[in-house]
């Protein structure tokens, strides 16, 4: 994978055993309608920005290739994306008449090939990724005020038969989990308050051991956007900073490979 300029922007917080890292890897160039990021992936070496009302940017080595739209289908709120390794999965968080649905884009045709519903009562969709094993995992808040939410819950998803199965119910600090990744055995999950967040939360949960083994708090970063774990193992999101100004950053612990 390769990264943008050297001299890079850092934020920094203290683990339980380490130092981990946002590091901004490139910066983003405005859209059409100055909106800000939802969610980011990097596939074969092309970084996909996924914005508000369905519009999607293309970069390589930092450059805008392209921008556009899905020639069919809708994305209103692209709020995380995954990649099953043809097709990419956008949990789409949808506006007050639509529900959350799990969307499949097949970026090739360029078109929402096909739609999921997953849900389960009291709950809202708002993240999803794909174990090792190609298991469907799916991060919901409670469907409530997000003032007062105080609880996520984790389940898995089967496609085929559309059965929603809890696997744990974790503390949930802020209003909103903006994205998830899956990196080995280590679900990450990240949460804030939106906006001028004071406070941007990365927990990582153990899905062997079913235990929270980080619970990484910086200050200063503001909006996460979206998470994503490349084939490389990098787990990337993006930074949301009004005014249509967006970027993307690494999670990395002090030690790991640059």
């Amino acid at each position: 994978m390769v990264c943008g300029e050297a001299d890079m922007e850092q934020f920094a917080t203290k683990g339980k055993k380490n130092i981990w890292y946002l590091e901004k890897l490139w910066d983003l160039q405005g859209n059409k309608r100055d909106t800000s990021i939802q969610s980011t992936a990097f596939v074969n070496g092309i970084l996909y920005a996924f914005y508000h009302d369905s519009i999607i940017q293309r970069y390589r080595d930092g450059s805008l290739l392209d921008e556009f739209s899905p020639s069919e289908g809708i994305l209103y709120h692209a709020n995380d994306a995954e990649y099953d390794g043809t097709s990419f999965l956008i949990v789409d968080t949808g506006t007050k008449e639509t529900p959350p649905m799990l969307k499949k884009y097949d970026q090739v045709r360029n078109v929402v090939s096909k739609e999921w519903k997953p849900s389960i009562p009291g709950w809202r969709m708002a993240a999803s990724s794909l174990t090792e094993n190609g298991v469907c995992l799916i991060v919901l808040v409670e469907d409530t005020d997000p003032s007062i939410r105080t609880k996520l819950s984790i389940c898995s998803f089967d496609f085929s038969s559309e059965k929603v199965e809890e696997i744990a119910v974790l503390p949930h600090w802020h209003r909103y989990v903006q994205g998830c990744a899956v990196r080995g055995p280590e679900l990450f999950i990240t949460t804030n308050d939106g906006a001028h967040s004071e406070k941007t939360r990365f927990l990582a949960y153990d899905l062997q051991n079913r235990m929270i083994v980080h619970n990484l708090v910086f200050e200063g970063f503001g909006e996460s956007e979206g998470m994503f774990c490349t084939s490389d193992g990098y787990l990337l999101t993006g930074r949301s900073m009004g005014d249509g100004k967006s970027a993307v950053y690494r999670l990395r612990a002090k030690g790991e490979a640059s």
